[in-house]
């Protein structure tokens, strides 16, 4: 039975919990009745169920489609649950934006565990921090990137971070491995075939994500994200640009950070495809936007400047729509494809909105490139992070306690507690 949903009313009012996710479109998101709970695992499996040979996720000269990603991803948690991995436990991707990114938060969420993604160019102090702050059992990072050596980094870590348990190691080198140390794709093929029972979550309080600040006036704290509060913050989001099956985003924003996630689960929950870049280099992108032939581009606006200068000679007509966030509506943003408009959105938002949306206050707006843009109208108000109060306020994100979590109680709707 096909539900017809207001996202921007019902994501609001916390009334999609119960419906697997079936399609978007602008103006409202289609729900069947599902037995699973509005989880990300359980999104997966619905969207493999309906879009299984439809292409999500682009990298290079492969392709995963829904149907892969989701045998992945299993296959996966089912190898991490077999070295022990439980519901609850922290496991850290310091990965660029690669396709072993999605499939590991995605055979976390399926596992009821929490990933703890790493911008991985981090100083390796700050990498040792989140690892302890966080207490992460697992790490999945690459072999070597960007001539940093990620193996010997983590092996020396080891003997510092009595929780980090084990090193999961993405690339293509015939290495040696110890009892500790495992390589991405062995464990994905030891775990073909393997039972995972399904983890008992409930989406609202089930930690999906914990995303560190930048802590540029001190430690950085990690902020403890639900599968509630990524699903519906990036449902309303896709929403509000109207993403659709037929979409094809890329994500040059990386995957570390909520914009990169919410891009990745947008495309999720609309079942339309995401082309990734391992690392934003404007001449690339413009490239894989015409090659690909990309209708959604998100960024900040020193991306848009950049990608400008380099778009000379390329056809980049497929652009349709997309976000800009960290800073104001910017020429260069607007001038991407002229033919569209550009809205501007709320203050506190990392998303944006259609029409000329009422503003908040703050030190920065989010905006949107989109075409046949009606001035006056509002549309949905998209953020990041949890639900909103009337003035677009954000609620409901956690704070993880500067100590870790031993000895603490984490609540919905408020920070940590001493017990």
């Amino acid at each position: 039975m096909q539900i017809p949903i207001d996202l921007a009313r019902d994501v609001a009012r916390g009334r999609t919990l119960t419906f697997g996710v079936n399609r978007m479109s602008q103006e409202t998101m289609t729900f069947a009745t599902s037995a699973d709970p509005l989880t990300l695992g359980g999104v997966l499996r619905a969207q493999a169920d309906k879009y299984p040979d439809v292409p999500f996720i682009v990298f290079g000269e492969r392709s995963w489609s829904f149907c892969r990603l989701e045998t992945e991803s299993t296959s996966l948690a089912a190898a991490l649950a077999e070295l022990g991995v439980e519901p609850g436990d922290r496991i850290a991707i310091d990965l660029p934006n690669w396709p072993e990114f999605a499939i590991t938060l995605f055979a976390a969420a399926k596992l009821g565990a929490t990933v703890v993604p790493l911008n991985p160019e981090l100083a390796p102090r700050d990498v040792q921090f989140m690892l302890r702050n966080s207490e992460a059992t697992v790490v999945v990072a690459a072999e070597q990137y960007r001539s940093r050596d990620y193996l010997q980094l983590f092996e020396t870590m080891l003997v510092g971070l009595p929780d980090l348990q084990y090193v999961v190691t993405v690339g293509e080198e015939d290495l040696w491995y110890d009892d500790r140390i495992y390589q991405f794709e062995d464990l994905v093929s030891a775990g073909r075939g393997r039972e995972l029972p399904d983890a008992e979550l409930d989406p609202s309080e089930a930690a999906l994500a914990i995303l560190y600040t930048a802590g540029t006036t001190g430690k950085a704290k990690g902020v403890v994200l639900s599968h509630a509060n990524l699903l519906q913050t990036s449902g309303a989001t896709g929403a509000a640009i109207g993403l659709r099956p037929d979409d094809i985003t890329l994500c040059a924003v990386p995957l570390f950070n909520i914009f990169g996630i919410s891009t990745l689960l947008g495309a999720l929950l609309s079942g339309s495809t995401v082309v990734l870049q391992e690392r934003f280099e404007p001449a690339d992108a413009v490239s894989l936007v015409e090659a690909h032939r990309v209708t959604v581009l998100h960024g900040v606006p020193t991306m848009f400047v950049m990608a400008l200068r380099e778009a000379g000679g390329h056809d980049l007509s497929s652009l349709r729509t997309g976000i800009g966030e960290g800073g104001a509506r910017s020429e260069p943003g607007d001038r991407l494809r002229p033919d569209r408009d550009v809205a501007d959105g709320d203050a506190h938002s990392s998303g944006g909105s259609g029409g000329e949306a009422e503003r908040h206050g703050g030190p920065a707006s989010g905006w949107c490139l989109r075409a046949g843009v009606r001035r006056g109208r509002r549309r949905a108000l998209a953020g990041h992070g949890g639900e909103r109060d009337g003035q677009g306020v954000q609620r409901h994100a956690r704070l993880l306690p500067a100590a870790g979590r031993n000895g603490r109680r984490v609540h919905a709707g408020g920070l940590s507690e001493d017990r």
